[in-house]
């Protein structure tokens, strides 16, 4: 240090001479100055190597002894410092030990969770970090660096609790995920997405549904394939039974949904003109059935078209009186026929055609008037064991008076009137008949009266079914339903009661 003091004073005062000096100087003098600096200087040489041969003595031999008594001091030291460290980090380990216990036994706990929950399908590199950084926890804690294995199991149990918390979020993915790939097509991912939403949730319906559905695209795909192709060359009716197809697979697959629609109504649209076409061309035929048939189909296959409503219009505006004339020659062969109910729909036709016309309407009523006729008369006949009704052979006598009184009676009326009269000529003889007891049974014959006590009554009865009701105290309740039967002698009904109670 003095030596370089000393160097640096020299050098200071030779600077402060040549400064002084420096103004007295010709060119010429700092010229040659200048080059005296360049030559050797012996003296300044002679100064450089003593210095060197110094600092290369320090080096060698001062400076080793000196580093090593520091290392030893130092090393010394540092034994003793890390000695307090192990100790210190010894004893905070085993502080850590039940920590990284307790750890260890949420993780092992929290994990089967997850794989209840298919974590091994969608728990991917998060997973897999787990493992690792538990696996990490488990060879610290055996070599009993439990600080370090707390540390591991906590950052596995970050990730193990992060998946816990997404499984909602991933099982909606996935079925996002599957629903797309099922409309696209994509069977093998809509399957695979569909199988990661069943292991989170195995009861979820979206998924069960999903799945089964997802099982059957391929199928469903050939079968739109198909449709497709009807479905653009225009052949309608394949191209519905192709979609029909498809939805009997998978009845939720929306395309085959809206090319079922789509087909039908192009099926319609077709069929609409079809008709319109044919009843125009039968129209001009005057072949008003098949016309309305044709125009009738039309509407129904499109009610809101004006082309199908005018159609019809036309078709009634040139058919109405045709049809009247038609159908009126059709009413009166079934009069002649005594076809009453046939000739009836005859004029209510005639009537929705044109309500105005009269004769129909007179037509009509007279029409009615025999349908109800002919069904008295067919009802009474029928009912020939009622007649013993007083009231019943009443009306059946007025019935058959109505009857004689029409004038023009076709062979079906004058066979009704001929069985109508012969079964009230039957009904008005009285016969004798016996009715037979014990003297106990108190007797009530229904439409005749109290009868009472007897053991034989005598009486004459017309033709028909009667009831008769027998009471007796302390004896169960009897009934007899007996027909009077019409030219027979020697009749006779016992009725009496029997049963105790």
């Amino acid at each position: 240090m003095n030596i370089k003091k000393t160097d640096d004073s020299v050098t200071k005062s030779d600077h402060e001479v040549s400064s002084s000096l420096d103004d007295d100087k010709t060119i010429y003098q700092e010229k040659l100055d200048r080059e005296n600096q360049k030559r050797f200087n012996p003296k300044l040489a002679f100064f450089l190597s003593g210095l060197l041969l110094l600092f290369l003595i320090i080096v060698f031999f001062i400076l080793p002894s000196t580093v090593t008594q520091y290392r030893e001091v130092s090393n010394d030291a540092s034994v003793q410092k890390d000695f307090t460290i192990v100790k210190n980090n010894e004893s905070s380990d085993l502080a850590q030990k039940p920590i990284a216990q307790a750890l260890l036994s949420e993780l092992l706990a929290r994990s089967e969770d997850l794989k209840v929950n298919g974590v091994l399908f969608w728990g991917g590199e998060d997973w897999s970090d787990a493992l690792i950084y538990q696996a990490e926890g488990d060879s610290a804690y055996t070599l009993r660096e439990f600080n370090t294995a707390v540390l591991k199991y906590r950052e596995s149990m970050q990730i193990l609790i992060d998946l816990e918390l997404s499984i909602p979020q991933r099982l909606s993915l996935a079925l996002r995920e599957a629903g797309d790939a099922l409309m696209q097509g994509n069977q093998e991912l809509a399957i695979e997405q569909y199988e990661i939403s069943l292991a989170i949730d195995g009861i979820n319906q979206e998924a069960k549904v999903g799945y089964e559905r997802a099982l059957k695209v391929d199928r469903v795909i050939e079968s739109m394939v198909e449709a497709d192709v009807f479905s653009n060359s225009g052949e309608w009716e394949k191209a519905i039974i192709s979609y029909e197809n498809a939805l009997i697979i998978d009845p939720e697959w929306i395309n085959a949904i809206k090319g079922l629609e789509t087909s039908k109504q192009k099926l319609d649209e077709e069929l609409f003109q079809k008709s319109l076409s044919r009843g125009y061309q039968l129209l001009s035929e005057e072949k008003f059935e098949e016309t309305k048939i044709e125009f009738d189909q039309a509407f129904k296959i499109n009610p809101n078209s004006r082309d199908a409503l005018q159609a019809i219009e036309e078709l009634e505006l040139r058919a109405r009186m045709s049809k009247i004339e038609s159908i009126q020659f059709e009413a009166l062969i079934a009069e002649v026929n005594e076809q009453w109910v046939l000739a009836k729909k005859y004029y209510q036709t005639i009537l929705k055609l044109d309500a105005n016309i009269k004769d129909a309407s007179e037509s009509l009523n007279t029409v009615s008037q025999r349908i109800s006729l002919a069904s008295d008369l067919i009802f009474f006949t029928a009912n020939a064991d009622n007649l013993s009704d007083d009231d019943l052979l009443k009306k059946a006598k007025k019935i058959l008076k109505q009857a004689n009184a029409i004038k023009k009676k076709g062979p079906v009326l004058l066979r009704q009137i001929e069985n109508l009269a012969n079964v009230i000529s039957i009904a008005s003889i009285p016969m004798n008949i016996s009715i037979l007891s014990d003297e106990m049974t108190n007797i009530t014959l229904y439409k005749v009266g109290q009868l009472g006590v007897f053991r034989n009554k005598e009486m004459t009865l017309r033709p028909g079914v009667y009831k008769a009701v027998g009471t007796r105290n302390g004896f169960r309740d009897v009934s007899l339903r007996f027909k009077v039967l019409p030219d027979q002698i020697d009749q006779s009904f016992r009725i009496e009661c029997k049963e105790r109670v």
